[in-house]
């Protein structure tokens, strides 16, 4: 950008530059009024506006990725008993509680969750989903137990998960004789539980103040 010198002065003299604008620039070696200087400072600015625009969306980005792609917790819903073929799946949710991943955890559930479509959608939306896909099918429809349980460090959230899932499950009809358990555990001790194991070591179960805290019974 170039700028003329309409003031001299010390140590800095006042430019009219070429977009229009009137700013102070350092005052040049033999400065006059009506000289012509090339005004690199202001190229500057721009740079370093430009450098801070830059990193301040990729703060943005990265924060925004952390929240929506990187788990907060786990639902994990095994649907029937151990001693029979249950079908147990576990589902990976984000900042917002919404479903970022669902992973079958034996080989009998791989094929019912196949075409389900619950990624993107919210915990209770995903839950809704796999049950009734569950229940739809001839060989599952006679199971009734149903175990969830809800991984997360943060308790208040865990029991408000916990809470609207039971919710959906008194609402529900389909589920009036089935006995549906929920329990609460830390991030740190479900991930030492084995997947779809009915109940971890008894004294696993008093290393945390909540952790494997069980509610049940019957909806009826």
């Amino acid at each position: 950008m170039k700028g003329v010198i309409v003031q001299v002065g010390e140590p800095k003299s006042i430019a009219l530059f070429n977009n229009g604008r009137i700013g102070a620039v350092p005052t040049p070696a033999d400065c006059r009024v009506g000289m012509v200087i090339d005004v690199s400072y202001n190229r500057r600015k721009f740079i370093f506006l430009g450098v801070f625009i830059f990193f301040a969306l990729l703060g943005v980005l990265l924060s925004a990725r952390f929240l929506c792609f990187s788990s907060t917790g786990y639902v994990q819903i095994t649907y029937g008993q151990q001693a029979n073929k249950t079908v147990s799946l576990e589902l990976s949710y984000n900042y917002f509680e919404c479903v970022i991943s669902a992973k079958p955890l034996n080989t009998f559930s791989v094929a019912p969750i196949m075409d389900m479509r619950i990624k993107g959608k919210s915990i209770n939306d995903a839950y809704r989903t796999i049950l009734e896909t569950l229940d739809s099918s001839e060989t599952l429809r006679s199971q009734n137990y149903i175990t969830v349980r809800v991984a997360q460090d943060n308790l208040e959230k865990a029991r408000k998960i916990e809470q609207g899932l039971a919710l959906l499950a008194d609402k529900s009809g389909n589920y009036n004789n089935r006995s549906i358990t929920f329990e609460l555990y830390t991030l740190e001790l479900y991930q030492k539980a084995e997947p779809g194991a009915s109940a971890l070591p008894q004294e696993e179960q008093h290393g945390s103040p909540w952790y494997g805290e069980h509610r049940s019974g019957r909806r009826n």
